[in-house]
């Protein structure tokens, strides 16, 4: 079997409590969207993984961050923003201080901002931050160290993937938060359709990359949820991505085919097609919720 020369910190957490052996590792993709780096696999447990970790806190400082769509400069938010408000509406009602983490450029927050009684963010990035703070006058921390409330809800929206030591930074959420409290994580899942039952270079080349440091498995997600102290765990299947968007994955070998076929768009076919892979847990995304005792 292959050595690899494996500097991943996430590695070491995830070997820490058992999801990974480097004697199960393997080569899953040799490429990444931005570069040859090496995606590694644990073949027991199926998490994915990168071989090394290149991004540093500066990169998401300085980063343009996210390109607005024709949606998001129509409502000020994207169409996941609201799917996710709506999935949790109730819990932001009923929270006293909400807080968003990796707020990115503030969709989320617009949207809360209605429900709640007090929300704020916490971005790195400069114009991000910038940004909501103009746009959505809502205050925007750049650590979570200077917060001066402890929430009672936290939310991480695709942001855990990208950080290096997961387990103690979910222990430092869970000194902030207020005892109760409820913390809400959506991550990519490793056991997605098309990234592990089709044979698609094209799509490994395109949805593996080097700001996403490990894809999680329902199971791996938990149990660093356990390790930091939550409770609770709560994990549901999310296919963000639709028959159409994998109609132009299998036909063309490239994405958003979601936008190349749109006037072939049927409601029900893709909430089968999706319903079909949520219920097989062969969904692209995994979304948890959980509790502080």
């Amino acid at each position: 079997m292959k050595k690899f020369n494996i500097t991943n910190p996430m590695f070491f957490d995830l070997e820490k409590i058992g999801l990974i052996d480097k004697e199960r590792v393997s080569l899953f993709h040799n490429k990444t969207r931005d570069g040859n780096y090496n995606t590694l696999i644990d073949d027991h447990s199926g998490v994915i993984f990168l071989e090394e970790s290149n991004i540093n806190k500066k990169h998401y400082e300085d980063s343009s961050g996210s390109i607005f769509s024709k949606y998001f400069k129509k409502h000020g938010y994207f169409e996941d923003d609201l799917r996710r408000f709506k999935s949790i509406r109730v819990d932001v009602e009923k929270s006293k201080y909400v807080l968003d983490v990796g707020s990115d450029w503030g969709g989320f927050l617009k949207l809360a901002k209605k429900s709640a009684k007090k929300i704020e963010g916490v971005e790195l990035n400069h114009a991000a931050v910038d940004y909501v703070e103009k746009n959505i006058s809502v205050k925007v921390h750049k650590d979570i160290e200077f917060l001066e409330e402890m929430p009672d809800l936290i939310t991480l929206f695709h942001v855990l993937e990208h950080l290096p030591n997961q387990i103690d930074f979910l222990k430092t959420l869970y000194k902030k938060m207020k005892p109760g409290g409820t913390i809400v994580i959506e991550v990519p899942h490793a056991n997605d359709f098309l990234l592990k039952e089709i044979l698609l270079p094209e799509f490994r080349d395109f949805i593996l990359w080097n700001e996403h440091l490990v894809l999680h498995t329902e199971q791996s997600l938990d149990s660093i949820i356990q390790s930091a102290g939550f409770i609770n765990s709560s994990i549901l299947h999310i296919q963000r991505y639709g028959f159409l968007n994998h109609f132009g994955w299998f036909l063309d070998k490239k994405p958003y085919g979601h936008i190349r076929y749109a006037s072939r768009y049927n409601e029900e076919l893709d909430k089968a097609y999706c319903n079909s892979m949520e219920k097989n847990k062969t969904s692209d995304t995994l979304f948890c919720i959980a509790n502080k005792p």
